[in-house]
């Protein structure tokens, strides 16, 4: 399977790059599970903390680092996703909650839409982790990357957000 960016990319298409498209669709993706449960996805200029934006709740943020992928390993129920020493390390620093959101699409060619005439629909599944707690059992260690296990009750639910309010709040006490 080729890489991301050697994939045929239409003139009409070439203004980004397919890596900076599945950024940009996860980006959507996740604005959009906010969006329908009355909040919003923040994204950060820069990414100098692990992190690409927040979720504004009312009473605090959760921070997100968003990862996207179209490589077919990932459109499985269970699999490991390497995470980098350096992101272990600035998510264990973190006094606010950090989750990880992994946007997997499935679509080889890079055409994620299906337009039909009552609906438009994208072959794509959100699976996100907790990782500054995560972070902090794991910053020590020697090897320079870490792996987080996915399975299917990692996936994004109708729920989602709730137990991210949840988390969020957690180093309040958990109260709203």
């Amino acid at each position: 399977m080729p890489t991301l960016d050697d994939r045929h990319v239409d003139a009409i298409d070439a203004a980004i790059g397919m890596t900076a498209r599945t950024e940009e669709f996860s980006i959507a993706f996740l604005s959009q599970v906010c969006a329908q449960e009355g909040f919003e996805f923040v994204r950060w200029n820069q990414d100098y903390q692990a992190v690409d934006g927040d979720i504004k709740f009312r009473e605090t943020d959760l921070r997100v680092q968003l990862k996207s992928t179209v490589q077919d390993r990932f459109w499985n129920d269970e699999f490991s996703f390497s995470l980098q020493k350096e992101w272990l390390v600035k998510w264990s620093e973190s006094k606010i909650p950090v989750i990880l959101v992994l946007v997997v699409l499935n679509s080889p060619d890079g055409k994620w839409a299906t337009h039909a005439a009552d609906s438009t629909s994208f072959p794509a599944r959100g699976y996100w982790k907790r990782v500054d707690e995560f972070a902090r059992k794991h910053v020590d260690m020697s090897a320079q990357s870490k792996s987080v296990r996915f399975s299917i009750s990692d996936r994004i639910t109708s729920d989602s957000v709730t137990i991210w309010h949840k988390v969020a709040m957690s180093p309040f006490g958990g109260r709203v």
